[in-house]
């Protein structure tokens, strides 16, 4: 085994632990479930399997985070009614509400996006 995976496993326990000792039962769950499902892909697939279980792990702490943040700007921006609602939102709600207003202003300036046809680049059939 590699010095990656030792330092893998040494990060998902003493995170786990802490999330433990400080009662963190969401954050404890989500640890230790990847823990045990990396200690099982592992096994069965090797090295490969950790290194695809952290790029999931990383992304998803990406999209989370891009979430919170999206969501206490929208708190910050709202008037008082709506910022309200907003501070009940889910994460998760924030994030999608993030990816539809990304994918309406893509579709508003589609033009600029992408100028050319499908003709222009790829040719005739």
């Amino acid at each position: 085994m590699s010095l990656f995976v030792f330092g893998y496993f040494a990060l998902l326990i003493a995170g786990s632990s802490l999330a433990a000792y400080y009662e963190r039962r969401d954050v404890f769950r989500v640890l230790f479930t990847v823990t045990l499902a990396s200690l099982v892909f592992g096994l069965i697939w090797g090295q490969t399997a950790f290194w695809a279980v952290t790029v999931i792990a990383i992304l998803l702490a990406g999209a989370a985070g891009l979430g919170y943040s999206f969501r206490a700007y929208m708190v910050m921006l709202l008037p008082e009614k709506a910022e309200r609602f907003m501070k009940s939102a889910q994460v998760t709600a924030s994030f999608g509400l993030l990816v539809i207003i990304i994918t309406l202003i893509l579709a508003i300036f589609a033009d600029a996006v992408a100028p050319y046809g499908e003709r222009e680049i790829v040719g005739d059939v």
